[in-house]
């Protein structure tokens, strides 16, 4: 979670990695901890 002094409530950020085989993973942070979701 970022906080940023103008919004009322951290924003939800998350990233996604991709390989050249086309696999990729979703990071996600929320109010339990990262979460991370792997898919191709």
């Amino acid at each position: 979670m970022v906080l940023l002094p103008a919004l009322s409530e951290a924003p939800a950020w998350h990233y996604i990695l991709t390989d050249k085989s086309g696999d990729r993973a979703l990071m996600q942070y929320d109010q339990d901890g990262l979460k991370i979701y792997r898919g191709g």
